[in-house]
């Protein structure tokens, strides 16, 4: 039986696109937060930083927040995990799903691709990513970075 997969997996591609718009959005803001406790003097070595209570109250405040942005980047990414997919690339924010049209590969998809239209033939970056046999090529370009 020949793979098929449903290249137009709207609902896919909206979920992985909010996952990967989520966990841009917390790096900046952790960026963000980690820069205003320089300017106190404060460096962070650690993610999540630890807090205690000596701290002045607008040092522990940006700590905190620290604190909720890890505790949320680490439910997007239990829920990547939950799907069986995994970030292959975190500079591209590349993610790899089950599932493939040869044996032990899997499919590809990138921030800006409307469908999934492309895969691995293993499971890791060094594979080159090739377009799903019979993917529309129209739909299916890909997103350089």
């Amino acid at each position: 039986m020949p793979f098929t997969f449903p290249h137009e997996s709207r609902a896919l591609v909206r979920r992985l696109t909010y996952w990967i718009e989520t966990l841009v959005r917390i790096t900046r803001e952790e960026e963000r937060l980690v820069v205003r406790l320089a300017d106190l003097g404060v460096i962070v070595t650690a993610s999540p930083p630890p807090t205690s209570g000596s701290e002045s109250p607008n040092v522990l405040r940006l700590k905190e927040e620290l604190v909720r942005l890890a505790a949320e980047r680490a439910g997007i990414e239990r829920q990547i995990v939950e799907k069986g997919a995994v970030i292959l690339d975190r500079h591209t924010l590349e993610i790899a799903l089950p599932g493939g049209p040869k044996p032990g590969s899997v499919l590809s998809w990138q921030p800006g691709e409307p469908v999934i239209g492309w895969f691995r033939a293993a499971p890791d970056a060094s594979s080159p990513r090739q377009p799903l046999p019979g993917a529309d090529s129209e739909k299916t370009k890909p997103v350089l970075h």
